[in-house]
């Protein structure tokens, strides 16, 4: 199944960087490859929805306790969350069908989530700048 993978860094100068790619993955063993792709022992997800389609963003649960914070994504009302929901570092987007079983990405859904995504990093960095969270 292809999902999409946003790795994070910060660059020698200080700024923000990510490179977003589709990975296949094993739908026997989502967990672990979800591990292995963010770079964590624990996750956490929320879901959201873009044009009207519903994604799962899946990320470190414990990224606030990691050496560095990258801002990678932010959540908002217009995505379906009552206030901002920042996420850092590493994030691994999919699907889920009815039953809540992850599903693989459409080229569609992976066109619409990289235009998404470098908007909402943008968001995510200026969000964690008024509250502290980076310089």
């Amino acid at each position: 199944m292809n999902v999409l993978v946003q790795d994070v860094s910060v660059l020698n100068d200080g700024k923000y960087f990510a490179v977003t790619k589709v990975c296949e993955i094993d739908a026997g063993n989502t967990l672990q490859a979800m591990y292995d792709l963010i770079g964590c022992d624990t996750v956490d997800y929320r879901s959201f929805t873009i044009e009207g389609h519903e994604y799962d963003a899946w990320f470190d649960d414990e990224f606030l306790f990691a050496d560095k914070q990258i801002p990678s994504a932010l959540l908002t009302e217009d995505e379906g969350w009552g206030s901002n929901v920042l996420i850092c570092n590493n994030v691994f987007y999919a699907r889920s069908d009815m039953e809540g079983g992850m599903v693989g990405l459409t080229d569609e859904d992976v066109e619409r989530l990289k235009r998404w995504q470098s908007k909402s990093m943008s968001k995510a960095i200026k969000y964690a700048r008024v509250v502290g969270m980076i310089g």
